[in-house]
């Protein structure tokens, strides 16, 4: 069953780790499906500088300061989200949109998904006077480690920590992650989702995420992709559609989530350095559309 996208008129941006030749050949293919596609390549993709930074270093690595070295494919997906983050958020032909969503390439999506998010984004207009809020959250099973909330009926928001999986995420927050970049980029986490999940704990961004009662993305793996281990062997169920009809109880969640032991191995200066002039730089422009 198709989603509720409205692909005609919301623009869909695919930011890509490299020039992946099947990859692009793929994406140039829904270009008429999607007829307001935008095709980023990202500039310091791994992929593409196999033999030096960021996949490399030129100094020594001496780990973070929980004794875990660097894992270069973990370090790049940070690097990449980092700049994908400045480059949607500064870019002059989106800067009429105030808030997008985040989703990596192996989710599948429910029919809803787009009424979901949108309803999601005024529930948290109506709410923000009293609780501000990280974003929508989409998936309630946090990437299939937890189970949906069945004792809530199927089409009640509610309000959560955020752990990780796709999410909204509004002009504030960024500039809150911009404001924080000293932190974002220099903590021992190499994942994106995790080191905003600290922030929170730091109270340099909200702790408060909407999620829909029933899942609204599920994460399945790709094969030969970074979370193959959770590849489904089987076709999966389809997911359910959700059509909100109120917030359940008062918004408001406990601050203090069980920190995760950090993932570490992002320790190393140049990534460090790199970071933070990514998130200090002027709109550069640099989208790369396939015509």
């Amino acid at each position: 069953m198709e989603s509720d996208f409205p692909r005609r008129t919301v623009p869909l941006i695919v930011s890509v780790d490299g020039h992946i030749e099947d990859v692009l050949q793929y994406l140039e293919s829904l270009r008429t499906e999607f007829p307001l596609l935008q095709v980023w390549i990202h500039p310091y993709a791994c992929a593409d500088h196999p033999n030096d930074f960021p996949m490399k270093v030129t100094t020594p690595d001496l780990g973070d300061s929980y004794g875990n070295l660097r894992t270069a494919e973990i370090t790049c997906c940070k690097h990449h989200f980092t700049w994908l983050l400045q480059e949607t958020f500064t870019s002059e032909t989106l800067n009429k949109y105030d808030t997008f969503f985040f989703l990596e390439e192996d989710y599948i999506v429910a029919p809803t998904v787009y009424e979901t998010i949108q309803q999601g984004m005024q529930a948290i207009e109506e709410y923000s006077v009293e609780t501000p809020f990280l974003g929508v959250a989409l998936d309630p099973t946090n990437g299939g480690i937890a189970e949906e909330p069945v004792v809530l009926p199927d089409h009640l928001f509610y309000a959560h920590a955020f752990q990780t999986g796709p999410m909204t995420m509004h002009r504030d927050i960024y500039q809150a992650i911009v404001r924080a970049a000293p932190d974002y980029c220099t903590m021992d986490e190499s994942n994106w989702d995790w080191t905003l999940v600290q922030l929170t704990l730091q109270e340099s961004l909200p702790h408060v995420m909407l999620f829909p009662s029933r899942s609204q993305v599920r994460h399945i793996g790709l094969d030969r992709g970074m979370h193959e281990h959770i590849l489904m062997g089987t076709p999966t169920a389809p997911l359910s559609v959700f059509h909100a009809t109120a917030v359940y109880g008062p918004v408001r969640v406990n601050h203090t989530v069980r920190p995760k032991q950090v993932s570490g191995g992002w320790g190393h200066k140049m990534d460090h350095e790199h970071c933070l002039r990514i998130l200090s730089l002027p709109p550069s422009n640099n989208e790369v559309s396939i015509q």
